[in-house]
């Protein structure tokens, strides 16, 4: 038993010690436990400190090969995921158009007896690898379907349509980086990871260091590291590689006004390096620009070593899961950790067709939109309460472990499939070869729970995998690419009309794709470049907004065929001609109350390609932690080359 307070209007009444002392709880001393980050795909190992029951800090794990003792800050805030007040605490279930409580005997009662049905199932979820993904496909198996969507909104069709996976990227081995607004020291595919490699590249050397061009449409935290910055909006890419790789750039610099003497420096030291390195964001023409320049054949590439997000589904797969829910041809939907309905556009009628689904199942955390039209909500834990491993590369397994009890009435996903596949008439002996996912697990990594053991059964060779965090012994993953349909734009001349420009949705740094909102940390935490903290903005060149009319917190409108938001205007010298540039992840209408109503979703815009913005009425403020861009003559900030001497000066 645990002790606990006695609790008077007046304060303390008296203080209870342990009665029965926990074996492994020494009172102020903290226990770390190894587990992976899931806050985003890259993979990150991570350990998190235990005090007293409680899991308070995570940091990254020293030991890993991806992490080495790194964590952003969206692994930073994994703990407010963890002790959210807007987690789904129990089972519901829809009643009268209402999702009301339920108990777990309820719901896999009633969901076991839907299922045994064996109807048309589908399963649509965020990326799982290893364990998780091998027992949700023998779980939908054992129930006549082989429907698993693994889907995520940020797909990177742009870098599998050039490389055919998303690969490994040694950017220490490369002598010349060119990056087509990948922002990979921010949210491109493992930021950790590669800020590392960077950081290495960037070393000097016989005082020299590995240059670097960024080319985008905004400047980004990446894009403040580089040596040159190419500002130009989506679909100028092509254009400007072709003049990268020709060298003839003067008539490029003068159609996007880009200063001639970046672009032809760009164009001489690449064309000099003997293992550059080329790297497709999402912008349009990003991979068509990155094939141009030989982005496949580089050295610093192995294509032989994928990351698990070349897994992930492409527009194409999603579209005809829509299609599908539309027609009725599904008859039971599976959704776990996945929220379509936030994160497609508008125009693609998500939302709609979910409705037409007779059966809806969310296992997710969080009553975000997609789980709120769900007609039955089995919560799974959270990542940091869950058993579980996952494979970013196909020699790396994280292995997962609970840092703590479960805070509310929420179960393991496996488990949660187990029970469901017994309800409906399955064997799981028989089909898993486990009565619990944990038993599972064991067996996968290679350490089977022995007859009669349980999971208190001392197992040294198990229990020093766990305390590493990580191993070799995961079956591989055959990481089966989804090269999806990456779109591509047309050039992008001065818009015809003084109001269409050219629309770019970037992935916020601590918001990712949307999934960080909820994180009240992250909204606390200020945008590196701009400074703006709880909210959405919409970033405009000086001589764009100066033409529309419009200055730094007026009201603009930006419309397009799916639809229109309206958010506050951010002008700045950062932005790229012609080019309105709005991050993703705010304008949540569910998800808690630090996402819901905050900012506007530009994801409902996405495939809008050219918008029209417009001055609306009146002003709104987004809050920034107040500087500036502008020196003011003042050289706060003052540069050198590395191979320039140095001269102190005593005026």
């Amino acid at each position: 038993a645990v002790g606990g307070l006695g609790l008077t209007s007046g304060g303390y009444e008296r203080l209870i010690p342990y009665v029965n002392q926990p074996e492994n709880i020494v009172p102020g001393v903290a226990a770390w436990y190894a587990t992976s980050c899931r806050e985003c795909p890259a993979g990150c190992g991570m350990i998190v400190r235990n005090r007293d029951s409680r899991a308070v800090k995570c940091e990254g794990n020293a030991l890993h090969p991806i992490s080495g003792g790194r964590l952003c800050a969206r692994g930073q805030a994994a703990l407010m995921c963890l002790y959210d007040p807007d987690r789904i605490k129990n089972p519901m279930r829809r009643q009268s158009g209402k999702l009301v409580d339920s108990t777990w005997d309820d719901a896999i009662e009633a969901v076991g007896d839907v299922l045994a049905a064996r109807g048309r199932i589908a399963f649509l979820t965020d990326l799982q690898t290893g364990s998780n993904e091998a027992l949700i496909r023998a779980w939908l198996r054992s129930l006549g379907s082989e429907r698993m969507l693994t889907w995520e909104p940020i797909d990177y069709a742009q870098v599998k349509s050039v490389f055919g996976v998303v690969p490994t990227f040694d950017f220490a081995a490369c002598d010349y980086l060119i990056s087509f607004a990948a922002d990979f020291l921010e949210t491109w595919v493992s930021p950790v990871e590669y800020a590392r490699g960077f950081a290495e590249m960037r070393r000097p050397r016989d005082g020299r260091r590995v240059g670097f061009a960024y080319i985008g449409p905004r400047v980004s935290m990446t894009a403040a590291n580089a040596d040159i910055r190419i500002l130009a909006p989506p679909g100028a890419e092509i254009e400007l590689a072709e003049a990268i790789r020709s060298g003839q750039t003067d008539s490029v610099s003068a159609r996007y006004g880009v200063d001639p003497a970046a672009l032809r420096r760009v164009s001489d030291d690449f064309r000099r390096a003997a293992a550059p390195l080329v790297l497709p964001g999402a912008t349009s023409g990003a991979a068509e620009a990155s094939r141009m320049l030989g982005a496949a054949q580089s050295s610093a590439v192995n294509a032989a070593r994928p990351h698990a997000v070349s897994g992930i589904a492409g527009r194409g797969e999603i579209e005809a899961l829509t299609r599908d829910m539309q027609n009725g041809q599904i008859d039971v939907l599976l959704v776990l950790n996945s929220n379509p309905v936030y994160a497609l556009p508008e125009s693609l009628g998500f939302a709609d067709a979910l409705k037409r689904v007779p059966t809806v199942i969310s296992l997710s955390s969080f009553l975000d939109e997609t789980t709120a039209l769900a007609d039955w909500v089995m919560p799974s834990h959270t990542p940091l309460e869950s058993w579980g491993d996952y494979q970013p590369y196909p020699d790396v397994g994280n292995l997962m472990q609970p840092v703590m009890g479960q805070v509310f009435d929420t179960r393991q996903t496996g488990d949660i499939l187990i029970q469901l596949a017994r309800a409906a008439g399955v064997d799981p002996a028989a089909v898993f070869n486990a009565d619990t996912f944990y038993q599972f697990l064991r067996a996968r990594w290679g350490y089977p729970l022995a007859k009669g053991a349980t999971p208190d059964t001392p197992a040294p060779e198990w229990e020093a995998l766990l305390e590493r965090g990580f191993g070799s012994e995961l079956p591989v993953t055959n990481y089966e690419s989804r090269i999806g349909e990456g779109r591509t734009l047309a050039a992008a001349p001065p818009p015809a009309a003084e109001y269409t420009l050219r629309l770019y949705a970037f992935p916020h740094i601590y918001y990712y794709d949307g999934r960080g909102a909820n994180r009240r940390w992250l909204q606390e935490i200020p945008e590196p470049v701009t400074g703006a903290v709880w909210g959405t903005w919409a970033e405009l060149h000086p001589e764009t907004a100066g033409r529309l009319g419009i200055k730094t917190d007026d009201v603009v409108e930006i419309e397009g065929d799916g639809g229109k938001i309206v958010t506050s205007a951010y002008v700045w010298q950062g932005a790229a001609k012609n080019t309105v540039a709005v991050p993703i992840g705010e304008g949540h209408t569910a998800y808690g109350r630090f996402a819901s109503g905050v900012g506007a979703n530009v994801l409902r815009l996405l495939d809008a390609g050219d918008v029209r913005v417009r001055r609306g009425k009146g002003r709104k403020w987004v809050t920034r932690v107040r500087g500036s861009t502008d020196q003011s003559g003042r050289d706060i900030v003052q540069t050198v080359r590395l191979d320039e001497p140095l001269e102190r000066r005593h005026d």
